[in-house]
């Protein structure tokens, strides 16, 4: 089916037109290339060619002239709307793809100033529009992204989607988006360790590019059933010359906002509306400055002064109690998808037999750990002990003694005592977490501190998270890592959990991803293709979960958003702002005859709800 994109045009008079140009975006035409010259396939991005690296330098020399822009004059002859904006401190950098940048944050900022294909099944206007293409006869990959091995056979197409990009879709430099950005990303998923979301990439056999790079064709060796989870947050090609892994900063923008600035020392992030987005309804708000809150009382100033009207952040132990006390405030505690889990390695030579997991995880007491982790004691949620309140899709639910492996706390003295003989002086137990991320290092030392209690040799592994997935996971350097994993129940994610290297998987670049066990050499590949539902899928994770023990679940995100003055949302109740700061866009400054109107709310809100009217 052909998913195509409408389109809404104003009643508005036509005269009346110029005096709208201060108030929404009017993107300039981007540069379109045309004819054979614009034409590109993985082969083309893989080589790096003459005409690619031309084509680079031109964009730089763009991408400066946008920067220019940015400083010059229109902005300056005005002044502009405002509105701050308080956030947690940002842990490493703003790469959504990365396991390590796994933050609502992160995530927040990328869906401002990234383009994605599709959001929640949605199509956006990166596309005009998207459809399977019907395969004819024997459809095979004649262009492959590198040299085959010696003796391989061409893949067998067994799904193609095509992709119409939207002709001004463009980067905030002016470079238009292009079938090299989805190459990008796909190149980028299918070799980098420690990814989220990737084995819908694997899947692909490869990405060709037509008509100046705006029609993009897909090809699958294996069928991706919802292939619109696909191309989310794309990223600017020309100008990603660092390794995947370590990207940090996003050198330009295609959302509705752009990001301005970054002072990683002062814990600052300016947003500024991208006066370069092509369409509709563009941000009403100019400038969104984004504060990281590294205590509740910085917190509590910045709102009582008016500096944020907003904030979204991790609790805690006082922090409900003391935003709730500040007068004019709407606070609301939620639970996200997001999940801290302890990973036990089968590279590992301690956890390479499953009996060793097990009495592991019998060993660690998870509220335990949850609450030294957390650092808080109200506001924590362990999967199994709390009551529900979580996204009806999140997994770890479970009762108690649902899991047979994970009895806290639980482990006989001659289990301990085959834990102490396994692990030595010279080649200790070894749990790693990345330590730009306080909470996952908190686990990783309580874990740790309860194993040298019980006299097991163990030690903390502080190590950035590329390095942990990229060198020590497949060298069996480490045992365990903990990281926080999106245990949303989307066949994509249940398809990562999945994820080994079966006979169906042709990647030698990924050997990092674990070989297969028993029984789920291709169980990815039944719930990426659709051919069983979620809820079987989720059964295979479970059963994975409980008969090898490669997870401990531990403790489930919990978060608050406080809603102060200045702002009007989407709706009224802020527990009715589902996307939080991905709302922003909608949002607008509230004005003397708003507060007239709302007669006695204080700092309340009204209704505004942009799918009416």
């Amino acid at each position: 089916m052909k998913v195509t994109r409408s389109y809404r045009f104003p009643l508005v008079i036509v005269a009346a037109a110029g005096l709208l140009t201060s108030c929404v975006a009017n993107p300039g035409p981007p540069p379109i290339e045309t004819g054979q010259e614009a034409e590109s396939s993985a082969a083309d991005v893989a080589r790096g060619d003459a005409k690619a690296s031309s084509n680079s330098s031109e964009n730089h020399a763009g991408a400066d002239h946008g920067a220019k822009e940015r400083s010059g004059g229109r902005r300056n002859s005005v002044e502009e709307s405002q509105v701050g904006i308080g956030i947690d401190p940002i842990h490493n950098g703003l790469n959504p793809h990365l396991q390590a940048n796994q933050q609502a944050v992160v995530d927040d900022i990328a869906a401002l100033a990234l383009p994605s294909a599709f959001v929640n099944g949605e199509i956006t206007e990166l596309l005009d529009s998207a459809e399977e293409v019907e395969l004819t006869g024997v459809d095979t990959d004649a262009v492959a992204t590198e040299p085959k091995p010696e003796g391989a056979e061409d893949q067998v197409v067994v799904q193609r989607v095509r992709y119409e990009i939207a002709q001004q879709a463009q980067w905030s430099d002016g470079t238009p988006i292009t079938g090299e950005d989805f190459i990008y990303l796909w190149q980028q998923m299918t070799t980098t360790p420690g990814v989220v979301r990737a084995s819908g990439y694997f899947a692909i056999s490869d990405i060709t590019s037509t008509a100046g790079g705006k029609v993009v064709e897909v090809a699958f060796s294996q069928r991706v059933h919802d292939w619109q989870e696909l191309f989310h947050y794309l990223l600017p090609a020309h100008l990603m010359n660092a390794p995947f892994a370590a990207v940090r900063e996003i050198p330009s923008s295609a959302g509705r906002y752009q990001i301005d600035s970054v002072d990683w020392a002062r814990g600052k992030l300016t947003l500024h509306r991208n006066d370069r987005f092509w369409g509709a309804d563009p941000a009403n708000i100019d400038v969104i400055e984004l504060t990281e809150i590294r205590n509740p009382r910085q917190g509590l100033d910045l709102m009582r002064s008016g500096q944020i009207s907003f904030a979204d952040l991790t609790p805690e132990e006082t922090t409900f109690l003391a935003y709730n006390s500040l007068p004019g405030t709407q606070v609301f505690r939620f639970n996200t998808p997001r999940q801290m889990q302890i990973d036990l390695l089968t590279q590992s030579p301690i956890f390479s037999q499953q009996l060793a997991r097990s009495e592991f995880a019998r060993l660690i007491d998870r509220p335990e750990v949850a609450v030294q982790a957390a650092g808080r004691r109200t506001d924590v949620r362990v999967p199994g002990y709390a009551e529900s309140g979580a996204h009806s899709e999140t997994r770890g639910e479970e009762a108690p003694d649902a899991n047979k492996n994970t009895i806290d706390g639980d482990a006989t003295a001659a289990q301990v005592e085959r834990l102490r003989e396994s692990s030595t002086l010279q080649r200790p137990l070894r749990i790693a977490a990345d330590p730009t991320d306080p909470v996952a290092s908190a686990a990783a030392a309580a874990v740790v501190d309860k194993l040298v209690a019980v006299g097991v040799h163990a030690e903390v592994v502080a190590n950035d998270f590329a390095t942990i997935a990229r060198e020590m996971v497949p060298n069996g350097d480490v045992d365990a890592v903990v990281s926080w994993q999106d245990t949303s129940a989307s066949s994509v994610n249940l398809a990562d959990e999945l994820l080994c290297r079966a006979p169906g998987l042709s990647t030698e670049k990924a050997a990092w991803i674990p070989q297969c066990l028993p029984d789920f050499d291709d169980a990815w590949i039944q719930v990426l293709e659709g051919s069983v539902d979620a809820e079987y899928g989720l059964d295979l994770v479970s059963s994975l979960d409980s008969e090898y023990v490669l997870q401990i679940p531990v403790l489930d995100e919990r978060r608050i958003r406080v809603l102060g003055s200045g702002i009007i949302g989407p709706e009224e109740q802020l527990e009715r702002w589902p996307a939080g700061l991905k709302s922003a866009p909608q949002w607008r400054l509230l004005t003397a005859g708003d507060k007239a109107g709302v007669g006695g709310v204080g700092r309340g809100l009204q209704i505004e709800n942009p799918q009416e009217g």
